[in-house]
């Protein structure tokens, strides 16, 4: 659930996905979370300065 959360706020506040001619995206919502959040938490570096830690909330 963080991975989605993380990747559908990237994909609708920051930089939409890729849309190819077929009509899908060109890559998962949940995998663009994942690739971010992994970035994030392996190297400690957080490119898009984004609190990750704010989607852990229940509200």
């Amino acid at each position: 659930v963080w991975c989605y959360k993380i990747g559908d706020f990237i994909d609708e506040k920051i930089k939409k996905i890729k849309i190819k001619k077929h009509g899908r995206r060109s890559v998962s919502v949940f995998k663009y979370g994942l690739d971010y959040l992994s970035r994030v938490l392996l190297s400690g570096f957080n490119l898009l300065e984004i609190r990750i830690f704010q989607f852990l909330s229940c509200t």
